[in-house]
């Protein structure tokens, strides 16, 4: 028998799901080839701003018994107390891992002394840290003008120098910072220039890696 249909017409035929577009994931593509390349600059950017600390991070200091320029230690009595109260200020203040001071004398001069101080520590921001360092000379009674910067030499890092006077006398003051360390040099009657070559040479043998 003809089979029977309850609409009275016949069935269309089968249903069949038409087949998915197939997305281009281009667009998770080109973001994960972003993120690729920002982690990839964000890593050369590490290297750069981190290699300097932990290259410089490991300075060592001293107060040699001779420094560049003919000068020779000082240890008198009367400086060396001048000298341990400024090692144990840096170490209390300043938070030093180490720190040396000392007093030097010019063999052809004695009007032309040198005050050297140094420490080691972590400096995150050496080209900061050397301004600290100038605004706290600049509370005393020592002004400092003409801050001017100068080579730092093989050991990198920052110098500058500047001139001022105190009881009538003719003082230039050098600083030094870099990753690891910092040091301070009062040049007693030099010019500023002059006593920025000499420093640069001084910290050279002060301070090493």
């Amino acid at each position: 028998a003809p089979p029977s249909y309850d609409s009275g017409f016949p069935p269309g035929p089968p249903l069949v799901p038409a087949a998915p577009v197939k997305k281009k994931r281009r667009g998770l593509k080109i973001t994960l080839g972003i993120l690729g390349a920002l982690v990839l600059v964000c890593g050369v950017l590490s290297c750069v701003i981190g290699y300097p600390i932990v290259q410089q991070s490991g300075a060592k200091i001293s107060a040699p018994a001779s420094l560049p320029g003919g000068l020779t230690k000082d240890d008198s009595e009367e400086n060396q107390t001048t000298v341990d109260q400024l090692e144990s200020d840096l170490k209390s203040d300043v938070g030093a891992t180490d720190a040396v001071a000392a007093f030097y004398k010019d063999a052809q001069d004695d009007t032309k002394p040198v005050l050297m101080v140094a420490a080691t520590t972590l400096i995150l921001f050496p080209s900061s840290e050397i301004d600290d360092a100038f605004k706290g000379i600049q509370e005393s009674d020592l002004k400092i003008t003409n801050i001017t910067k100068y080579p730092a030499g093989k050991l990198g890092g920052y110098v500058k120098c500047g001139g001022g006077t105190t009881s009538g006398v003719a003082i230039a003051a050098c600083v030094w910072t870099d990753h690891g360390s910092a040091g301070i040099a009062f040049f007693f009657k030099r010019p500023v220039a002059e006593s920025a070559d000499l420093f640069v040479k001084i910290r050279e043998v002060v301070e090493t890696r």
